[in-house]
């Protein structure tokens, strides 16, 4: 089983990229694992404790407290299923995500209160054991974070990278249309796909006209 966490450069003897096999670490050094692995965070350590008494075995995992919009996650190891333990409340809450590809991972949205008590509800899940929630796990993975909350996410990064207001409002238009696109009928999506290109053609020439 591995566990690693994505954030680089951190001065700690587990809490590194490269992946790190549970079972090689020491039995008297799994609780310094526990706590580098958990960064800080008191839902992430509960979290991992719950997960590590119940056999749970993860691959990945962040606290999301780099940032104000960074989204903490934990994956699973394959074959390892997490979803089962969830709640009603959990899978209900519009700042959880779920994702089942290759393997099972959970993400938390939020400011890191709110990330901090969701955790905490999933390690409460957990040691609460498995729950008949087939349908509904069904129905929540692939679903998106809230939508106003990526919508001040993306506002908050495209700033921080310099982005004018204007290419800000126009990043955001266009990731409006391309939603609509996906969900609309083939009718609309062709409507949305010419009013995106001539809003698109729009702004070049007015840019080129800018810069003559």
């Amino acid at each position: 089983m591995y566990i690693s966490s994505s954030e680089e450069g951190k001065n700690t003897k587990y809490n590194h990229v490269a992946p790190i096999d549970l079972d090689t670490i020491p039995k008297e050094e799994l609780e310094q694992a526990l706590m580098e692995f958990a960064e800080g965070s008191l839902g992430l350590e509960k979290c991992l404790r719950e997960m590590w008494k119940n056999g749970l075995k993860t691959i990945a995992c962040c606290a999301g407290n780099n940032d104000p919009y960074e989204i903490a996650y934990i994956a699973m190891a394959e074959g390892v299923d997490i979803f089962s333990y969830l709640s009603s409340n959990l899978l209900s809450n519009d700042m959880v995500a779920l994702e089942s590809e290759n393997n099972q991972v959970i993400r938390f949205a939020g400011f890191e209160e709110n990330k901090e008590k969701l955790m905490l509800m999933l390690a409460e899940d957990i040691s609460t054991g498995k729950k008949n929630n087939s349908e509904q796990v069904k129905e929540k993975i692939g679903k998106s974070i809230n939508s106003e909350w990526k919508k001040e996410a993306n506002i908050y990064y495209m700033r921080k990278a310099g982005l004018t207001e204007e290419k800000i409002a126009f990043e955001l238009y266009e990731m409006e249309l391309i939603q609509k696109m996906v969900r609309g009928t083939e009718e609309g999506r062709k409507a949305l796909e010419s009013e995106y290109w001539q809003t698109l053609m729009k702004q070049m020439a007015e840019k080129h006209k800018r810069g003559k």
